[in-house]
């Protein structure tokens, strides 16, 4: 028993009062959960209101890892489209032009299966996604150096090439329009097919002949197609300018690559200036854009092959 002074309000004095071992145990026990309680609280609100120099650093690491994941997320959709697009070029190139098959892919290119990305971190989705574009680098390498064979058979002197020139100068990739396929009409707003390259440009700009041949066709007129111009090449292969304006090739007339043959114009059934351009081979259209990676580098030919496919509206 421990003793303790209190006071008597009711006599106005002092008397001692007996305390026991346990009560003030039970009092030590209360003040150290209430220094507890109150020091977890103080933390928490510390926690939620302030951070720590290394919590603000992996935050900042976070963001930096998020960033760059969307980065290499949108880099790596980017490129399995082009490679997507450029694969299958590819097989067009080689089936119009050599008719055979491409040579095969570089065979060191890994193939990938769907991973479960939700369950990875933020370290693993960097790798995996940087390991993913390397891939993808990769296999658009192998299809460049297929590029370069083309370019390489299209020097034999004895071999009938088609037409591969621009039919106007200095083409950008943001001129190219629709290209052959399903096209919608810009009159109609329905989906027709478009047997030509819709390129883009100002009226009076001159327009070229795209290979040496022989004009078989000029027609002068305010409907459909409007003035045209044909041209007839070795090989089987058959050039077609329409909706122009000025014509300055007439009939029978030999010409040269390079040779002016008229303007663009608006004439026919058309829903802005510029030039249709069309290829065919023994009456088979061909899609010009396909024909075109010998005249400008590589870069802007991948820009042009995913303008000519993305573009969904033609301009006739």
């Amino acid at each position: 028993m421990n003793s303790q002074y209190v006071f008597d309000k009711d006599n106005f004095d002092v008397r001692k009062q007996k305390t026991s071992f346990w009560r003030n145990l039970r009092k030590v026990v209360f003040f150290l959960l209430l220094s507890f309680v109150l020091t977890l609280g103080y933390y928490v609100i510390f926690a939620l209101f302030f951070s720590t120099d290394s919590e603000k650093q992996l935050q900042a690491e976070n963001a930096t890892y998020a960033n760059e994941m969307a980065a290499l997320r949108e880099k790596e959709e980017m490129l399995a489209v082009a490679v997507a697009e450029l694969q299958g070029r590819d097989e067009a190139i080689y089936s119009q032009i050599f008719h055979s098959a491409p040579p095969e892919l570089r065979k060191d290119i890994p193939e990938y299966q769907t991973q479960r990305y939700d369950r990875m971190s933020d370290q693993e989705l960097i790798h995996s996604s940087a390991s993913r574009l390397d891939g993808l680098m990769a296999s658009a390498q192998g299809i460049e150096d297929n590029f370069r064979e083309i370019v390489r058979a299209l020097s034999d002197p004895e071999r009938k090439h088609p037409p591969m020139n621009l039919p106007l100068k200095n083409v950008s990739y943001a001129q190219i329009g629709a290209s052959v396929g399903e096209r919608i009409n810009p009159y109609y707003k329905v989906e027709v097919w478009h047997d030509g390259l819709d390129i883009i440009s100002n009226t009076g700009v001159p327009v070229y002949a795209t290979a040496d041949g022989k004009v078989t066709e000029v027609k002068r007129s305010v409907r459909g197609t409007g003035n045209v111009v044909e041209i007839t090449h070795e090989g089987g292969y058959v050039t077609r300018f329409e909706h122009l304006g000025d014509i300055e090739v007439r009939k029978g007339r030999t010409v040269k690559k390079g040779d002016l043959i008229g303007f663009v114009g608006m004439s026919g059934h058309t829903f802005a200036p510029h030039l249709h351009y069309e290829l065919l081979r023994d009456s088979v259209v061909l899609d010009p854009i396909n024909h075109f990676f010998a005249s400008v580098d590589p870069s802007e030919y991948l820009d042009m092959l995913v303008m000519s496919t993305a573009t969904r509206q033609s301009m006739d």
